[in-house]
């Protein structure tokens, strides 16, 4: 386990995991026909950026700038996961944007958006364990910043 939280192997494993969890969303949309609404589509942004910047930046060998990069792109990943989840329990009231349809200046968009049937922020479309995706991925960011947070200490003392 040490071995793996040493920075270099650690910066690749965040990279790795995070293109999974994009293909995996991708896999259940496409695959699975779970569509996303718009806090699911929110929550893939921040696993983009660290799969280009992190992956960049740890490529060019910038091993402490990639995991402060990392540790704030889960942090943020983290925190709209949390609020989607949120959300989805009731505690948190639906944003205006989650509506399922989008708020249109003339009849014809507010149409195509109603026939378009985006699913609802506060729908869960799937559940394990009692936990829903948007939980998953908030209790999977939350361990993954943690981890990294005490890797860049230790990068950081080293240094």
């Amino acid at each position: 386990m040490a071995a793996i939280l040493a920075p270099k192997p650690w910066i690749w494993t965040v990279i790795a995991l995070a293109a999974l969890a994009l293909i995996s969303a991708w896999i259940m949309q496409y695959g699975f026909g779970l569509y996303p609404c718009n806090l699911c589509i929110y929550q893939r942004y921040p696993y983009g950026l660290i799969v280009i910047l992190c992956g960049l930046l740890a490529w060019r060998g910038w091993l402490a700038p990639a995991l402060a990069a990392a540790l704030i792109l889960l942090l943020i990943e983290a925190g709209v996961a949390y609020y989607h989840w949120g959300v989805e329990l009731g505690l948190i009231p639906l944003p205006q944007a989650c509506l399922g349809v989008d708020l249109a200046d003339d009849f014809e968009a507010f149409k195509a958006s109603i026939l378009a049937d985006k699913p609802r922020c506060d729908e869960v479309a799937f559940s394990l364990f009692g936990l829903s995706i948007a939980a998953m991925n908030a209790l999977f960011a939350s361990l993954l910043a943690g981890l990294t947070g005490v890797v860049l200490r230790r990068q950081i003392q080293a240094n």
